[in-house]
């Protein structure tokens, strides 16, 4: 029987953190940030 497992973090601009380069590091992907009008790539990693 496979276990299910769910964990949430809180990304708060405050901290100096943002939910658009947390979310593009944790898939690996390359997503655009409009709000600094920038991209953020994390493909290679």
């Amino acid at each position: 029987m496979a276990i299910a497992h769910f964990s949430v973090s809180i990304v708060g601009r405050g901290e100096g953190r943002s939910a658009v380069m947390s979310a593009a590091y944790r898939h690996c992907a390359r997503m655009d940030y409009e709000r600094e009008a920038r991209t953020i790539d994390y493909t290679r990693q």
